[in-house]
């Protein structure tokens, strides 16, 4: 495979594991709205997990800006920051 095709596997992973787990826990959720919280919230960490390097095959992703030419998870783990700044349910 390769690593176009390899990518676009870990995120379909990403995706089918994202909606077994809210399908398991629906009954969980206050509202609909609290259960797209957790579900793009799970979905958004699990693919930043996938660019820092934390997927099936290991492989760390940059992301760059290309305006300023500049690499902005060279330094850090993008998933790490993703309770800071999105929102998510205590489910």
């Amino acid at each position: 495979m390769n690593e176009k095709t390899l990518f676009f596997k870990e995120l379909q992973i990403i995706q089918d594991t994202t909606i077994n787990i809210i399908i398991s826990q629906k009954d969980e959720f206050n509202d609909i709205e609290e259960m797209l919280i957790e579900a793009t919230f799970d979905v958004i960490y699990r693919c930043m997990e996938l660019l820092d390097g934390y997927g099936l095959n290991g492989t760390k992703y940059a992301i760059n800006n290309l305006d300023i030419n500049k690499c902005i998870n060279k330094e850090m783990n993008l998933h790490d920051l993703c309770e800071e700044y999105l929102k998510h349910t205590n489910i």
